[in-house]
């Protein structure tokens, strides 16, 4: 289901985690990515990367 406005959050079943690693990732949205990008780096995150889905 897809909602036109707000959060949306997906999940993805891993068959087999690997102990140590991260098994919660988030994936964010948004209309302006260099803004949003700028925001959350001031409030201390670290871009890792950037994908997108067409």
């Amino acid at each position: 289901m897809s909602r036109p406005q707000g959060p949306r959050l997906g999940f993805q079943k891993v068959p087999d985690p690997t102990p140590g690693k991260n098994r919660v990732r988030l994936d964010f949205s948004t209309a302006n990515v260099d803004a949003a990008v700028s925001r959350l780096q001031a409030a201390g995150a670290s871009r890792i990367g950037q994908h997108s889905i067409e």
